[in-house]
C-alpha cells in the first residue's frame, strides 16, 4: 500500500512556482523558500512530489527542468 503525501504551505508553494514558471530549474521552484527551509530538505521535498507523480521532472545535461502534473492538489 502507497502511503498518500500529505501537502503542506510550502510543498504547495512549490507546486504553485513550478505551475506560474513551466520548465524552471529545481533551483528556481525552491528560491523564494529558502528563508523558510534549508536546500536539502526543499529539495528532498521536490523529489517526493515527483516520486508521487505531483510534479514531472525531465533530466537535461546539468539541470533538471520541473513541471506541472493535473490531478491531486490542482486547487491551486
Amino acid at each position: 500500500m502507497t502511503k498518500k503525501l500529505q501537502l503542506d504551505a510550502i510543498d504547495i508553494a512549490i507546486r504553485k512556482n513550478v505551475k506560474e514558471q513551466p520548465g524552471c530549474s529545481v533551483a528556481a521552484a525552491i528560491d523564494p523558500l529558502r528563508v523558510e527551509l534549508s536546500d536539502s530538505p526543499l529539495r528532498w521535498r521536490v523529489g517526493q512530489m515527483v516520486r508521487h507523480g505531483l510534479l514531472r521532472a525531465e533530466k537535461e545535461k546539468h539541470i533538471t527542468r520541473l513541471y506541472p502534473v493535473g490531478g491531486q492538489g490542482d486547487e491551486l
